[in-house]
C-alpha cells in the first residue's frame, strides 16, 4: 500500500469563470486556528492564467466580471472593491 493512500488531501479553493468555466486554484496558505482549518488567500490570489478578480482571459471574447459569488452567495460591492484594491496593490508592488 502506498503511503499517500492513507493521506487526506485538502487542496486550495478554486476560482471558476462563470462564462467559460475555466478554473484555477487560488494561492495562499492553510493554518489551523482555534481548531478550525483556515485558508488565507494571498493578496493577489490568482496570478496565473485564467480568471482573476476582474476578468477571464480564457473566455472568447474576454469577459469582464460584474459580480463575484462565494459558495453561491453574492459578495457585497464593498467586499469586491476591497479584494480588487488589495490585488491591485499586490500587483503594483511585485510587478509582472
Amino acid at each position: 500500500m502506498r503511503a499517500d493512500q492513507k493521506t487526506l488531501e485538502i487542496e486550495n479553493p478554486l476560482a471558476v469563470c462563470g462564462h467559460c468555466r475555466f478554473a484555477t486554484a487560488l494561492t495562499g496558505e492553510w493554518s489551523v486556528e482555534d481548531g478550525r482549518l483556515v485558508f488565507r488567500a494571498a493578496a493577489d490570489p490568482q496570478p496565473r492564467r485564467g480568471p482573476d478578480l476582474s476578468s477571464c482571459c480564457e473566455s472568447d471574447p474576454v469577459v469582464e466580471f460584474e459580480a463575484i459569488t462565494v459558495d453561491d452567495e453574492p459578495l457585497a460591492a464593498e467586499g469586491v472593491a476591497a479584494l480588487r484594491a488589495t490585488a491591485r496593490e499586490a500587483w503594483d508592488a511585485t510587478g509582472p
